[in-house]
């Protein structure tokens, strides 16, 4: 009998030391920093404040009483209030009926409790807040820049480019005149003067008047 109470109870040893061990790689994992806001401040500002972000889901054992003790805050409890009922909850009260209260910090499962970071609103309240490493949304991409090459490219359509390409064929099929002009040569044959072989017109006209003023 002895020896079965000691094997039950080295048994049971073990299996607390691998909770333990779970418990806080769990909370290692998730890196929890739990602060107390401002009256009527949510938890996105608190967290904020001290550059991190409020953790929406799974950042509260089922019952965060013992977070309200780390963080040296003294509150009393009652049945009645303990339970999860308000969407700022958890949270302690410091003023009012319920002045000196932490309410709402039991049956928060933390793989589902949803935490409603924004919510703040009521003066008399103070939130329990989960915050962690802050998430940075980047930039959006900008468009990559068009180079004057493509844009000239989209700016050319289809007609344009048949206009381009005719009117190029009808300035080519245009012949290159000469630089310089020949005259034409004329061969005039006169009565006893022999085959005269003239540069041109202004030549065969002098050659008239002077036959005619020879006659």
């Amino acid at each position: 009998m002895e020896n079965c109470t000691h094997r039950n109870l080295v048994i049971l040893a073990s299996c607390l030391v691998l909770l333990l061990s779970i418990v806080q790689e769990t909370s290692q994992d998730k890196q929890v920093t739990y602060l107390l806001g401002r009256p009527a401040e949510n938890c996105t500002l608190v967290c904020a404040s001290r550059g991190m972000s409020c953790i929406e889901i799974g950042a509260f054992p089922n019952n965060a009483l013992s977070i309200f003790h780390s963080i040296n805050v003294t509150c009393t409890t009652s049945e009645e209030l303990s339970g999860y009922g308000y969407p700022d909850s958890p949270n302690y009260i410091i003023s009012g009926d319920w002045e000196g209260q932490c309410i709402g910090f039991k049956g928060l499962n933390e793989t589902a409790h949803s935490t409603l970071c924004g919510i703040g609103y009521n003066p008399a309240v103070r939130r329990l807040c989960p915050c962690g490493e802050q998430i940075f949304v980047g930039p959006t991409p900008s468009p990559k820049p068009t180079s004057s090459r493509e844009m000239s490219a989209k700016a050319t359509t289809p007609a344009d480019d048949q206009s381009t390409t005719q009117t190029n064929n009808t300035i080519s099929s245009i012949p290159t005149p000469p630089y310089t002009l020949p005259l034409p040569t004329t061969h005039i044959t006169i009565e006893n003067m022999g085959t005269l072989r003239t540069a041109g017109p202004l030549t065969l006209l002098s050659t008239v008047l002077w036959i005619a003023q020879s006659n």
